[in-house]
């Protein structure tokens, strides 16, 4: 189990494990931004990094209720380009599956976002459509009334204009 550190600590340590980092945001001796650094440096994909920070920030010692994921990640801002939505829910007993897909309901800064349907017992899907301006788009939603923990983002290019 790791201990609280004191920045006098940290200064002769080389080298930080992902957990090691963790626990240093979670008992808020470095900052979020810092973290986020560390474990950019350490080979972690920035989108990687913001999920553990969700995981470690300080007051999240509970894993998310469910995490939203996009494939792509990058769409042309055309209003026609679309991603797949999958929804996972971490049920446990006491966080139960919702009972259908009517009790998740996804929502967007921007574009639009086809009806969600059930695949198993813990996954959904939908269909995001890309809006028409450039820029991130953030996925959210709630689950029978409360808030997804781990949304998404997707990033709107500009479109290439045809030849």
């Amino acid at each position: 189990m790791l201990t609280a550190w004191t920045i006098e600590q940290l200064t002769h340590v080389k080298r930080l494990s992902m957990a090691q980092v963790g626990k240093l945001v979670e008992d808020g001796v470095i900052t979020t931004p810092d973290a986020l650094a560390r474990w950019v440096q350490m080979g972690y994909d920035p989108v990687d990094a913001n999920l553990l920070l969700s995981i470690y920030a300080p007051g999240s010692k509970a894993p998310p209720n469910a995490q939203i994921t996009a494939n792509p990640l990058i769409l042309p801002a055309d209003g026609k380009s679309t991603s797949d939505l999958v929804v996972q829910v971490n049920s446990t007993p006491a966080n139960p599956a919702p009972s259908g897909a009517a009790a998740i309901v996804l929502t967007t800064t921007s574009g639009t976002i086809g009806p969600v349907s059930q695949t198993s017992a813990d996954m959904y899907h939908a269909t995001y459509t890309a809006g028409t301006v450039a820029g991130e788009v953030t996925i959210g939603g709630t689950i029978d009334g409360k808030p997804i923990g781990l949304g998404a983002s997707i990033s709107l290019t500009a479109p290439v204009p045809a030849p």
